[in-house]
């Protein structure tokens, strides 16, 4: 293999791909990023056998072959080597050396044979989705997945789409987040899958600021996305995701509209005297006509009050929350106003903004520990 490429381009390139290579995989091989040159440039892959992620890097190639080499050493040499044309050729079984300027590095690596098969194409039937519904969709749901491995479903996104229209869910079993939009190029055939929450967040930090049209698939087991550049293959969850969507609450009889920032703001000074734990993190919010009261009281820390101008319709209401789910929820909406909507002291609240595709529900804390009301 030899090759010439310019500084800039191998960077970017190297860049898109390293996130997914494996650093604390038993496997070294993975711990690499595969270098191939062929007729048309320089392509670069990465995987953790979970995700992969491939990149074409336009190029001069003298030789054709491929290697794999160090994702951490590669990418930070290249990273301080200057601007301009690099020379990279085959040296030894795996190894490589890098020509720029007076500069000689000679970095060992392993042979191509040892790294896995990654796709290299989209399959056939292939959808398309603009770039940036597909992030947005991923960033606004993301964040309420769990954490927790026991229900593992749990841990992705389900991706929906049918008849034009994307839907993205995510629950930790504690709040939902749901992102709905208009989605043409997907198509009108019912596509149901669940994408692990990390791996669609690398989604959309690939993809993100695309302009075009993102090539998509479903591939037995795996998601496929793909713009002019980038390929992007990620192992999707097994099992079937609960219709969280159908067991939220109907009617809500308690409405309150705030001003978006000054209501985060207050509720993130108040639970800085709440606790930490996910159970004890707790603020109540009492709802009168014109205003809404946000306290807290912890032994370790102390007592915290607020007081936040709303328009309540429905009569008054005192509810608790955790603190962090509730900030997490407000934090992803956009605009000068949230409406929150209240099924309830027990049930879940829904908060929503200007953007109509996302909402947010998240349930209430049934008691606040230390705190009798």
């Amino acid at each position: 293999m030899h090759v010439v490429v310019e500084q800039s381009e191998l960077l970017s390139g190297l860049q898109t791909v390293q996130r997914t290579s494996a650093s604390r995989s038993p496997i070294e091989v993975l711990s690499g990023i595969l270098f191939e040159a062929k007729e048309g440039g320089l392509e670069l892959s990465a995987t953790d056998l979970e995700t992969s992620v491939r990149a074409n890097v336009p190029a001069r190639v003298e030789g054709e072959g491929a290697l794999v080499l160090p994702a951490r050493v590669v990418v930070e040499l290249v990273r301080r080597a200057p601007q301009g044309e690099i020379e990279l050729r085959a040296q030894g079984e795996g190894g490589a050396e890098f020509r720029f300027g007076s500069s000689r590095f000679s970095i060992h690596g392993y042979p191509a044979e040892r790294f896995p098969e990654v796709p290299r194409a989209l399959p056939e039937g292939r959808a398309e989705i603009a770039a940036h519904v597909l992030r947005d969709a991923i960033q606004s749901t993301a964040f309420a997945a769990s954490a927790n491995d026991l229900r593992a479903v749990l841990t992705g996104i389900q991706l929906r789409w049918a008849g034009g229209r994307l839907h993205a869910v995510a629950t930790d079993g504690f709040r939902v987040a749901h992102f709905e939009a208009e989605a043409e190029g997907l198509g009108e055939d019912p596509v149901e899958v669940v994408v692990p929450s990390r791996a669609a967040l690398e989604l959309a930090r690939l993809f993100g600021s695309a302009e075009a049209s993102l090539g998509l698939a479903v591939a037995g087991d795996h998601l496929l996305a793909q713009d002019g550049r980038v390929l992007f293959q990620s192992a999707l969850v097994a099992g079937a995701y609960p219709a969280v969507l159908d067991l939220l609450p109907k009617a809500y009889p308690t409405v309150a509209r705030l001003p978006l920032l000054d209501f985060t703001a207050a509720l993130e000074r108040v639970a800085l005297v709440a606790g930490s734990g996910e159970r004890t993190s707790g603020v109540r919010l009492r709802f009168e006509a014109g205003q809404v009261e946000i306290s807290a009281r912890s032994a370790d820390v102390g007592e915290a009050r607020e007081v936040v101008a709303a328009t309540v319709a429905g009569g008054p209401l005192q509810i608790a929350f955790n603190a962090r789910f509730l900030l997490d929820g407000l934090r992803h909406l956009s605009g000068e106003e949230a409406e929150v909507q209240f099924s309830g002291p027990e049930g879940a609240a829904r908060a929503k903004a200007d953007d109509p595709r996302f909402s947010y529900w998240v349930l209430p804390l049934r008691q606040l520990p230390g705190d009798a009301g």
